[in-house]
């Protein structure tokens, strides 16, 4: 969807807003929105693992970037995720290792690019399938629907209140952008929980924690 969609529902309370404004508010709401409770996820095709390659590109989303990777796996592993520091000690030759299958991962190189160790090496058989979150590039001008059809309230609350916020403009409503603000902190809690429960109905168990002797 177009980012224009949101202006109808948010221009009626904001007399004089430039449309570029409008555009900046709801890309940069939309992008903290999914960075914060990373709602837009997507689970990769299988990409095919070749000899001597390790950095392999995440494809990510339309006018979306990759904010974090949540797994990686194989048919027959999960990879671990590694920082550098754990790779020197787990696998002190990561330059030149090799291995028909790789064990770990990270994106070291940047987001968006995926990087395996050790480097996958003939015969390479392997898949490898990841699941990765994203959110809308904060100067674009596309969103996915699912943020229209879904966390609509949110966004647009959010919007507004980035924009009411501003001093000086016929626009300015620091009151109500306080409300505003209130409703998107409380679509980002509870996004965050839809997410904890991979969007099913159920209930997260904390362990009890014994206390005294």
């Amino acid at each position: 969807m177009k980012v224009e969609d949101f202006y109808r529902y948010i221009a009626p309370e904001l007399p004089g807003v430039p449309s570029e404004l409008m555009r900046q508010a709801v890309m940069l709401t939309a992008n903290n929105f999914c960075v914060d409770t990373q709602v837009l996820d997507m689970i990769s095709d299988p990409i095919q693992l070749q000899p001597g390659q390790a950095d392999y590109d995440m494809d990510p989303m339309s006018g979306a970037m990759t904010v974090t990777i949540k797994s990686v796996w194989t048919a027959n592993r999960e990879l671990r995720p590694v920082t550098m520091s754990e790779l020197f000690r787990l696998l002190p030759n990561w330059q030149s290792a090799t291995n028909s299958e790789p064990s770990f991962y990270n994106m070291v190189k940047g987001f968006g690019i995926l990087t395996v160790y050790p480097t996958p090496s003939e015969p390479v058989s392997a898949q490898l399938t990841f699941h990765a979150v994203y959110a809308p590039q904060q100067t674009g001008s596309i969103l996915p629907d699912v943020l229209f059809d879904r966390y609509f309230d949110a966004i647009a609350a959010g919007s507004k209140a980035r924009l009411m916020i501003q001093p000086g403009q016929t626009w300015s409503n620091p009151q109500q952008a306080v409300i505003y603000n209130q409703v998107y902190d409380a679509a980002v809690n509870g996004a965050r929980g839809d997410v904890l429960h991979n969007r099913v109905p159920g209930s997260v168990r904390v362990r009890p924690i014994r206390f005294g002797g």
